[in-house]
């Protein structure tokens, strides 16, 4: 599949170059340009193999990093030769007459390391582009978008060497070949030339491959690419890298594995995508409220600093979806605290921004450990916390569309920490699109219903309000229906040919732990149709009723309120924690390819 982001070339990568522009790069610098680079797009990076070659030569650390980008598809080294082989045999030729300064070239064994490396590029004929371009400026002066009209005038003052001792070299059109000609005053006539030459280079590869060049190395507009700024620029970059945490893993070598599964990753688009939603969103702020239209790099450092990134936590994460939450959270934060900049949101923005939040109630310890093992099992990753007053809720994220929220209430729905004051402090807080109870029940019949069967809410019948009169008990408690999609998935999902049944009905809910088959009698006059009972929801809907959000409840049969025993509980807690999830993915996220 074609990647929609922009491919990077790397043109840090020159040894000419950065001898014109007297840059001294060390190889650990080097080697944090290309690993930034390598996860600031989800398209290829693109360099030069022959100015690779000379680089990477009598650096392993180099060598290995480049390697194994290559390897892993993330990285193209090209040139025009059909092979390697070839390729080897015309640099020697090219510098046979200075050997000294082209040791690699010469070296069969380095050959053979950067052999595997090589990809031909049958479009590329970069030399013969370059005498194009720089014989088109001395003979017409025309200097087109790659050079500048002093570029033009400096080259036809050279025009005696370029239409002649420069076409007439069947190879070379680079630096060193021209400090070896008759150009005054050399070397700087060299120098310069050598410069306009880079140029034309770096235009060529980026036309052949449809690649852009970082900003911020050269800060040269005709070799980096400023209309796309800052998207691709090298410090402000690293500067939001190392705010979520991830300076790590691009400047320091032993945290290459964290790295290569980083940039490897099949999700690295989202965080992309992200990354370059937020420095958009900066430009627009900048644009449209501070009245800006040329920002530097300054105004947006400025802009950097106005956000806030959530820890994730201890040790390191190489899932760059996680990262893609904290930005996406970080925009969402000040969105809603910085009223200028929410209004400089474009829609597109806020959309992809904007998720749907569904919040899943569990009131035991097994109920929070399958809950959190089936979550990962179905693709969720953790995404943080939301806060409330009075509580601490543990975010999770899907393909970063949907947020599951997990909110942990004491048993039954009465008292402190019970279902209905936790859950009206976090509704308060947080909005969520639903809330759903999850978790174990008893069953009311053996002889129609298994342990582990999962009961589907379709009404909500609270026991505990009841007249008392003669020893007869009248029940006047609400029957409250249940959310209607999840309880029509329960119906779908009952002819799915599951090893469990799923059973939908009315759900008998109060503050008993009910353990005695008198009882159970008792309270299933309240509602004869009842396929089970448990004791936290009627707190969760009183809560949700209040604060009109949508809500239900799927829950396994542990026991028939007789008799209890812990044996079922876990099975029973994985099969509805599993059919509630399913019923997230099919009902709010997005399928990704």
């Amino acid at each position: 599949m074609n990647s929609p982001f922009q491919p990077l070339f790397l043109h840090f990568l020159n040894r000419e170059l950065m001898l014109i522009r007297q840059k001294s790069w060390k190889p650990t610098e080097i080697a944090k340009f290309i690993r930034l680079t390598a996860i600031m797009t989800a398209g290829r990076l693109n360099a030069p193999f022959g100015q690779a070659h000379e680089m990477l030569y009598k650096s392993p650390d180099l060598i290995r990093l480049v390697g194994t980008l290559v390897s892993n598809r993330r990285l193209t080294l090209t040139s025009a030769p059909n092979d390697p082989w070839s390729f080897f045999d015309q640099r020697r030729e090219l510098y046979s007459e200075n050997r000294s300064a082209y040791r690699n070239y010469f070296s069969p064994s380095y050959n053979r390391l950067m052999n595997d490396l090589y990809a031909q590029s049958r479009n590329l004929r970069t030399t013969n582009h370059i005498k194009e371009k720089l014989v088109t400026l001395a003979t017409t002066g025309l200097s087109g978008n790659t050079f500048s009209t002093e570029d033009a005038a400096f080259v036809k003052t050279q025009r005696a060497f370029v239409t002649g001792a420069l076409i007439d070299n069947p190879i070379g059109a680079t630096f060193s070949i021209y400090l070896k000609q008759k150009i005054s005053p050399q070397p700087d006539a060299s120098y310069r030339l050598g410069n306009i030459s880079t140029r034309a280079f770096s235009d060529h590869y980026q036309e052949v491959h449809a690649t852009v060049s970082p900003t911020g190395l050269y800060f040269d507009e005709f070799i980096e690419d400023y209309d796309k700024y800052p998207l691709y620029d090298i410090d402000l970059n690293f500067i939001l890298i190392a705010r979520l945490g991830l300076d790590k893993i691009v400047t320091i070598a032993d945290y290459d594995t964290f790295f290569n599964s980083f940039a490897r990753h099949e999700h690295l688009f989202r965080f992309v995508e992200m990354k370059d939603m937020l420095f958009e969103s900066i430009l627009n702020k900048l644009r449209r409220i501070d009245n800006i239209f040329s920002p530097n790099q300054e105004h947006i450092k400025q802009e950097l600093r106005q956000f806030s990134f959530a820890e994730i936590g201890r040790g390191f994460v190489s899932d760059p979806t996680i990262f893609a939450e904290k930005i996406r959270n970080a925009i969402d934060a000040r969105s809603k605290s910085d009223r200028g900049y929410a209004e400089s949101l474009e829609d597109d923005i806020s959309k992809k921004v904007s998720r749907t939040r569904i919040a899943l109630f569990t009131a035991t310890k097994l109920e929070d450990e399958v809950l959190r093992a089936q979550l990962a099992q179905f693709g969720f990753i953790p995404a943080g916390r939301e806060t409330g007053p009075e509580g601490y809720y543990n975010v999770y994220s899907i393909y970063d569309q949907v947020h599951v929220i997990h909110v942990r209430t004491g048993m039954g729905s009465g008292g402190l920490h019970g279902s209905q004051r936790v859950a009206h402090d976090f509704l308060a807080a947080v909005n969520v699109e639903m809330a759903i109870a999850v978790g174990i029940c008893f069953g009311v019949d053996s002889s129609k219903q298994s342990f582990g069967d999962v009961l589907v809410a379709e009404q909500f019948t609270l026991y505990e309000p009841a007249k008392v009169q003669d020893g007869v008990m009248a029940f006047r408690g609400d029957r409250i229906p249940a959310e209607a999609r999840l309880v029509s998935y329960g119906h779908a999902s009952a002819a799915d040919g599951l090893e469990h049944a799923v059973h939908v009905g009315a759900i008998l809910t109060g503050e008993k732990l009910v353990d005695d088959a008198l009882f159970k009698a008792t309270i299933l006059a309240a509602n004869g149709k009842a396929v089970g009972g448990e004791m936290e929801t009627g707190g969760l809907v009183t809560s949700c009723l209040a604060k009109q959000v949508r809500f239900g409840m799927a829950k396994g049969i542990c026991d028939f309120a007789d008799k209890k025993s812990d044996d079922a509980q876990e099975l029973a807690a994985t099969n509805a924690v599993k059919l509630v999830l399913n019923f997230i993915r099919e009902t709010w996220v997005e399928k990704v390819n």
